[in-house]
């Protein structure tokens, strides 16, 4: 329960669409933010307003930015953004699935 605690405190507003993103761009970066939704079966806006909090906030807002996700220009198709974990989201990514093993 430590580490539960010690994640709420840390990033607030982190809820369980938020891990299941940061888990499965850990587990395959790379993915566009279309194929990621898709695979999750979530909504694509939906996606991209949980990678913004994930990553650097939501552009023109003053709004929470976690730096746990990266998304850069897809070096195949520039209208694209590849998604991948920080060494900040590694981290999380790793203690999330600890918890799964221990």
């Amino acid at each position: 329960m430590r580490l539960i605690d010690e994640l709420a405190g840390r990033f607030p507003d982190l809820d369980l669409a938020m891990v299941r993103i940061l888990l499965q761009v850990y587990e395959t970066p790379g993915y566009s933010i279309a194929d990621l939704a898709e695979m999750l079966r979530l909504d694509h806006r939906y996606t991209q307003q949980k990678i913004a909090l994930l990553g650097k906030g939501r552009k023109g807002r003053n709004s929470a930015a976690y730096g746990l996700i990266a998304d850069d220009h897809n070096l195949a198709d520039r209208r694209k953004r590849s998604l991948s974990v920080t060494s900040r989201g590694e981290e999380l990514a790793e203690k999330l699935l600890s918890i799964g093993r221990g």
